[in-house]
């Protein structure tokens, strides 16, 4: 169960509101009104930690979230983000990530060169004294593809 934070209530109804104005699939509809009766009751049950997702991530993505509500509102919404679990599968890709690139402390970088794979899509590579790294960041967030040290 996700508490939501009595600041970010209102603001978040205005979200589901928003939304639900413009979907037009009845399982959409649905779903999103059972958010809306969650946040309406200040807790949104594990089984609609996605739509809750899904709703702050449109509205963090597309910076309508710090326009409408403020920077303070906008921080908040991004640690509830955290608090799901997409937030949190994110947050994970993060931590490996990171003790992949643990393996370059004290080693010299030679070669840092970013590279588009297609739209959104990038591969970040790390070249230098006997070790190489490929970093993927794109839509589906941060992944490690590959890594080498000799």
């Amino acid at each position: 169960m996700i508490l939501i934070p009595p600041p970010l209530q209102e603001p978040l109804a205005l979200e589901v509101a928003a939304v639900l104005d413009q979907l037009h699939s009845p399982q959409e509809r649905r779903a999103f009104g059972e958010l809306q009766t969650a946040l309406d009751q200040g807790e949104v049950p594990p089984e609609l930690e996605e739509v809750l997702a899904r709703l702050l991530r449109m509205s963090l993505e597309t910076g309508r979230f710090a326009r409408l509500y403020g920077p303070h509102a906008e921080a908040a919404a991004r640690r509830l983000f955290l608090a799901t679990e997409p937030g949190r599968q994110l947050a994970q890709q993060a931590q490996q990530i990171n003790q992949a690139l643990a393996l370059w402390n004290g080693r010299r970088l030679d070669r840092v060169q970013l590279s588009v794979r297609g739209p959104g899509a990038y591969a970040l590579e790390l070249e230098g004294e006997g070790a190489r790294t490929v970093i993927l960041l794109d839509h589906q967030g941060v992944r490690l593809q590959g890594i080498e040290a000799t």
